[in-house]
């Protein structure tokens, strides 16, 4: 008899170890969301004004266009108030164009990184529980 009481209580302490553990893997998994969620929410952040940059390119695109419908139909020369109109406007178009490549550039650079430190943060982590759980110690 008290070697089934001896079963019976060694199956609750591993029953209880094993919820820890489990308690602990998933405390571990959900602080890792929250942090790459407040990581995705930077980059959304960081999306925001590119889409407002590119709404104001697509205006003036249009904006261009309309010029050079006016310039056609009026058979004006290159160095008329509008030509030259039309040509601060490509200067500035191009700057901004410029802008949105480097932020598009700086985007595909976050995603990158936040890629790698989940890919590290989440290795590092399960060594540490597999450590843990062979009552491994780490090298200092």
């Amino acid at each position: 008899m008290k070697t089934i009481k001896d079963l019976a209580l060694a199956l609750v302490n591993a029953t209880l170890i094993l919820l820890a553990v489990c308690l602990f893997l998933g405390w571990q998994v959900f602080a890792a969301a929250e942090r790459t969620s407040g990581n995705l929410a930077t980059a959304v952040e960081t999306i925001r004004p590119l889409r407002a940059d590119i709404a104001e390119t697509r205006d003036e695109l249009k904006g261009l266009r309309d010029d050079l419908a006016v310039i056609r139909t009026g058979n004006a020369s290159l160095e008329s108030p509008a030509a030259q109109a039309l040509e601060a406007r490509v200067a500035a178009l191009t700057g901004r164009m410029e802008q949105v490549d480097e932020r598009i550039a700086e985007i595909g650079a976050l995603r990158d990184t936040l890629f790698d430190q989940m890919l590290d943060a989440g290795t590092a982590r399960l060594t540490r529980v597999a450590q843990d759980i062979r009552g491994c110690a780490p090298e200092a």
